[in-house]
């Protein structure tokens, strides 16, 4: 378990990727891998997204999910998901 937040604004991606498609499967995390893909659970429900950013930069948190990845999860504000590094 990991304290994320997400974001949902446009901006500039640390990694490789731009925000355009990207935003529907980015996650950030201050020192994985980027193209590191990692599947995040959440109340019931789960997905996979893909690390392309850096950050957070708040607190505790650990992970910054993109839109998308929020969105799939149905999470918003900040929480703890469930998280593993899949192939």
């Amino acid at each position: 378990m990991a304290l994320a937040s997400w974001y949902w604004q446009p901006q500039t991606l640390a990694g490789p990727a731009t925000w355009g498609r990207a935003k529907d499967y980015l996650v950030a995390h201050k020192t994985m891998r980027f193209g590191t893909r990692v599947q995040f659970a959440y109340r019931g429900r789960s997905t996979v997204g893909i690390v392309l950013d850096r950050g957070p930069y708040v607190g505790d948190r650990e992970w910054d999910l993109g839109p998308g990845v929020a969105r799939a999860l149905g999470f918003d504000g900040v929480g703890y998901v469930k998280w593993r590094v899949v192939r």
